[in-house]
């Protein structure tokens, strides 16, 4: 089961899926929540939703169900990633900020609360100060996070 983070929608929107010209991704992703393969958290629709564009209208078509609510699992995990952030080393304040206020900060929690892989475009970066980055959090959970296309390689969708 994987959970989808924003960059990976709107990276598809903007260069490689257009709605217009390969509307069977979109397809395809939706089929993929019907079986009970693809979700995000709702802070991921939060992020989306106010954009005024064919990819909110199509977040907004979605079922409810593809949006999941964090648990206690999932706070569970939120305050272990908490923890991990203020403690590293590298990371500036502004840079913990930023992940707490973030859906990857709830991505990451839910993913191994409940044993999903985590898609995102984002690229590990231990060092970084000035962003703590998606893949670094799940790395620190023990989840596993794939790019887009080794998602896709790993599904192998036909559109």
């Amino acid at each position: 089961m994987y959970l989808i983070d924003t960059n990976v929608l709107i990276e598809a929107r903007d260069r490689y899926y257009s709605f217009e010209m390969v509307p069977g991704f979109w397809s395809w992703m939706e089929e993929q929540h019907e079986s009970g393969e693809l979700f995000t958290v709702i802070n991921v629709r939060d992020e989306l939703v106010g954009r005024k564009d064919d990819l909110e209208t199509w977040i907004r078509d979605l079922p409810k169900t593809f949006f999941l609510q964090p648990d206690n699992e999932t706070f569970l995990n939120m305050a272990r990633l908490s923890e991990w952030s203020e403690h590293h080393p590298n990371f500036t304040s502004f840079a913990i900020q930023e992940f707490l206020d973030s859906a990857d900060y709830v991505l990451a929690a839910h993913a191994c609360a409940h044993g999903f892989t985590v898609i995102s475009q984002e690229v590990s970066a231990p060092n970084s100060k000035a962003r703590i980055k998606l893949p670094d959090a799940c790395i620190e959970l023990g989840v596993e996070c794939l790019q887009t296309f080794d998602w896709l390689r790993r599904c192998k969708p036909r559109f």
